[in-house]
């Protein structure tokens, strides 16, 4: 038990940063993603999106794309004003993917 904690850690260690988003869905439920090296958390525009509407109004950024680790590895399109809860992961925490 002792041997796979310390490899958790490890791995954790070595591993891009990760972070918990509680997402809005279209919906109305709210959604748990595992996120990895989100650049949007950076301040890096390349990941940025905006739709017909917005930019419409002169808003050229209204989310952010980031790769999901609990959607095997796929990337998801996130608006900023439905993101409920951000939390970066610490290298003890285990991913439950």
């Amino acid at each position: 038990m002792k041997i796979s904690k310390i490899k958790n850690i490890i791995s954790n260690i070595i591993a891009p940063a990760r972070h918990r988003f509680i997402y809005q869905k279209k919906n109305g439920e709210q959604g748990i993603y595992i996120v990895t090296n989100c650049t949007a958390l950076k301040g890096c525009d390349s990941t940025s999106f905006s739709n017909s509407e917005s930019r419409a109004q002169g808003i050229f950024k209204v989310g952010f794309k980031a790769k999901v680790l609990n959607r095997a590895g796929g990337v998801r399109s996130f608006h900023y004003s439905k993101v409920r809860e951000m939390k970066k992961l610490s290298i003890f925490e285990e991913v439950i993917i």
